[in-house]
């Protein structure tokens, strides 16, 4: 079976296209990852979440903004003194507390999906230095106002 000369030219115009291709990707590549610490364009933006509901309209569930209480141990001086501060606002033994405190040595979190009300007492103590070591982070999550109605399936 003989090549014509078509055939070649053909083969070299497909195989240089695939080259040209492959070094664009590697050179893209190699821009993105040597931008890593400067701003750039892509914008990472969290999805929200839908509400669900039912036939009737009745919301089933329903995505919320809440704030989750963290410490970082090693900033905490008096590890006592901090539960005795947050207890209340928790509705949590300060024993509780201080135990969490004095299990980890690193990051803890005290509660999940704080009430706004617990959210805003804590960021006042926050904002008058009593708190050292504890922070307030932002985190989404989903109420279910019926529970169980539905639980299966949502």
């Amino acid at each position: 079976m003989i090549k014509k000369p078509n055939q070649k030219l053909r083969l070299l115009i497909v195989i240089g296209l695939l080259t040209i291709f492959t070094l664009v990707v590697i050179v893209r590549l190699a821009m993105l990852m040597l931008q890593e610490g400067r701003s750039s364009s892509v914008d990472v933006q969290t999805i929200e979440r839908g509400s669900i509901l039912d036939r009737n309209g009745r919301i089933l569930a329903i995505q919320m903004q809440f704030d989750s209480v963290t410490a970082w141990v090693p900033h905490i001086k008096d590890t006592e003194e901090v539960a005795q501060l947050l207890a209340p606002i928790l509705n949590e033994k300060a024993a509780t507390l201080t135990q969490k405190l004095n299990d980890t040595t690193g990051f803890v979190v005290l509660k999940r999906q704080a009430s706004l009300t617990e959210s805003n007492e804590i960021r006042r103590l926050l904002n008058e230095g009593q708190l050292s070591g504890i922070s307030l982070q932002k985190s989404s999550g989903r109420i279910y106002p019926e529970k169980q109605l539905a639980a299966p399936l949502i």
